[in-house]
């Protein structure tokens, strides 16, 4: 019973280094953003491509091109990468950007799924492993238990 318990503590080990890992790419990355500028970005562009979502199906997703002005009132543009299925606004919609003062071309869109995503996922796994190993262990060690008491 003992030996059991050694392995399970020690397998536990392995979702609170995930959760860790979650915990500190989140913090690393508030302290990115804290000195990122804030600006508003336009959407010059809405750029359309078929993708297949679906086996068989293709569907439309749109990457808009969006412009925006960094502190200097230097003109720059960029599409974002991820596309989305329902149409993220029209042209000429504003749009909440963060960027980097030094690298003005480092710019994200201010919502929580591209600025959280990530290390949210990261620490939901890790929790989530972490339970199943909770159960696991206490059914072993009731099983163990039972045997014991034969």
């Amino acid at each position: 019973m003992k030996k059991t318990i050694t392995i399970f503590i020690l397998v536990s080990l392995m979702p609170v280094g995930i959760i860790g890992g979650g915990l500190y790419w989140a913090f690393n990355k508030n302290a990115t953003f804290k000195k990122y500028s804030h600006t508003k970005g336009i959407i010059i562009k809405l750029n359309e491509d078929k993708v297949f979502d679906y086996p068989y199906q293709k569907r439309n997703f749109y990457y808009p091109t969006i412009q925006y002005y960094d502190d200097n009132g230097e003109s720059y543009t960029f599409e974002l990468k991820n596309g989305s299925k329902s149409n993220p606004g029209e042209i000429g919609a504003e749009v909440d950007l963060l960027f980097s003062p030094r690298h003005p071309e480092y710019v994200i869109v201010e919502s929580f799924l591209s600025k959280w995503f990530g290390p949210v996922m990261v620490c939901t796994v890790g929790f989530f492993i972490w339970i199943i190993i909770i159960i696991v262990s206490v059914v072993v060690l009731l099983k163990d238990k039972k045997q014991e008491k034969k």
